[in-house]
């Protein structure tokens, strides 16, 4: 696990995720973009989380926390 500042690039991805989810009518949180923006722009291998939108909203395998 690492953490990091949120810039301007992972902002500007998560304003993206977050409207194509939106737009795709999936169940997606301001935070859960950012989060799933930061492992994006951050170049993560996967993500674990408790959120199982995270799989349709990206290509980084998602790991849910059910499945642990």
């Amino acid at each position: 696990m690492v953490c990091c500042d949120v810039n301007p690039e992972i902002s500007v991805k998560a304003a993206e995720l977050f409207a194509a989810a939106t737009r795709s009518n999936h169940k997606l949180t301001e935070g859960e973009s950012l989060r799933l923006a930061t492992a994006f722009v951050k170049g993560a291998d996967c993500i674990v989380t408790e959120c199982s939108a995270f799989r349709d909203a990206t290509d980084i395998s998602v790991v849910t926390l059910d499945e642990i």
